[in-house]
């Protein structure tokens, strides 16, 4: 849920929600589009996910292009 401090405070308990027999949680994070909000929206969860799925894919071109390098096909 998203809202100030005090609207947070309010709503501090959710009960779960049944949509179509399956029931759905509350989730203190929402992505939608790629990008992930907080209840705060401070995006830190988002900064970290962005920064995380860059480093991964650094490392593997850094990776395979030391392995074309020193031992190629």
């Amino acid at each position: 849920m998203i809202g100030t401090s005090s609207q947070l405070r309010l709503k501090a308990s959710f009960s779960p929600v049944t949509v179509a027999d399956s029931r759905l949680t509350v989730s203190s994070q929402l992505k939608s589009l790629g990008v992930i909000f907080d209840p705060r929206l401070t995006f830190d969860a988002h900064v970290s996910s962005v920064c995380k799925a860059c480093n991964y894919h650094i490392f593997h071109r850094i990776h395979r292009s030391h392995q074309n390098y020193w031992w190629p096909k």
